[in-house]
């Protein structure tokens, strides 16, 4: 029956999705046997809530994990822009160690000559 349900098996009946959330409800608490012993109606209203509970949830989850995407694209995007300067030092740190050999090669050229 669970097997079912999990393997998406297509229609489920609502005594099946009853007795489903029933012994998810008795394994989550203790009046969960007198949950799966109550009415058809009562379960049904069970059902109803148990899907309003996960629904809550799922809109917090979606809500948190939003605010989470936003928090990290902005860390991406500064992350990028760290990227660009350091870039940017390396190519100024090239240039200054290629003058920097220009110059220790036209010193020592100077100073073969002057002496």
């Amino acid at each position: 029956m669970i097997a079912e349900v999990a393997a998406g098996a297509g229609a489920v009946s609502p005594a099946v999705l009853g007795a489903v959330v029933g012994v998810v409800v008795a394994l989550g608490g203790g009046t969960g046997l007198a949950a799966i012993l109550r009415s058809r109606p009562e379960r049904t209203r069970i059902l109803i809530d148990a899907s309003n509970d996960v629904v809550v949830m799922q809109k917090g989850a979606i809500t948190d994990l939003r605010a989470e995407i936003a928090d990290l694209r902005a860390r991406v995007e500064s992350l990028y822009l760290f990227q660009s300067r350091v870039r940017e030092l390396e190519h100024d740190n090239e240039v200054l160690l290629a003058d920097n050999t220009r110059l220790r090669a036209r010193v020592s050229s100077l100073e073969s000559s002057a002496g």
